[in-house]
């Protein structure tokens, strides 16, 4: 189990972002659609990353821990331990 933070969470999105919208070239300068919104929007990236976020979670692609942590994989149960009682 790996927890994921911030910045593999966002870099994770940006792949994400990119791979579904093509580069803007200008001239002879290529950019990529997630530089393009988190430099002209970065409310709208913020919102956009977000969803996605919740997205993967609802998805079971990523995973969200009681403590709020993210994670690749679901949290383990705890196990339960049972008490034996002592005969007398």
């Amino acid at each position: 189990m790996t927890l994921l933070n911030d910045e593999q969470l966002e870099t994770m999105f940006d792949e994400s972002l990119d791979e579904c919208h093509p580069e803007y070239e200008l001239g002879y300068l290529t950019f990529s659609p997630s530089d393009i919104l988190k430099s002209c929007d970065p409310i709208g990236y913020r919102q956009e990353y977000l969803n996605w976020l919740d997205s993967m979670i609802q998805d079971e692609i990523l995973y969200e821990h009681k403590d709020g942590t993210i994670h690749d994989e679901p949290e383990e149960e705890e196990e339960e331990e049972e008490i034996e009682e002592e005969d007398e």
